[in-house]
């Protein structure tokens, strides 16, 4: 979904991380990223919207593990994803004030989309 907008998969670190859900009921947490700019392969109908901007969530299931030490809106300076030996994944993310860890079962991308961000 991701690499069919863009050209070269955004690195994470790059983006605005605006959001993160823990769904206690379905096991899961979602990541909320934002993009500053549209990329470069952006559909015609967005550009000629003058929509600037492209979000996306990561979507966690089978939320194995959860670790949240601090938490400041000082934006996540790295992330680290690992396969684990059984086909889950770990994630860790770093900021100056933060440290989030998690295992999953899977992770996804949903809700793609493009908005103007900014001025009137």
């Amino acid at each position: 979904m991701l690499r069919g907008l863009f050209d070269t998969v955004p690195a994470l670190e790059s983006l605005d991380l605006f959001s993160l859900l823990v769904d206690e009921r379905e096991h899961g947490l979602t990541l909320g990223f934002e993009s500053p700019g549209l990329p470069v392969t952006a559909p015609r109908s967005w550009v000629e919207q003058g929509l600037n901007t492209v979000e996306f969530h990561l979507v966690f299931s089978g939320l194995r593990w959860l670790e949240v030490t601090g938490w400041s809106y000082t934006g996540m300076t790295g992330y680290r994803f690992e396969p684990e030996a059984d086909g889950g994944l770990r994630l860790l993310m770093t900021g100056p004030d933060s440290l989030v860890r998690l295992s999953a079962d899977s992770c996804r991308v949903e809700g793609v989309r493009a908005h103007r961000a900014g001025g009137l």
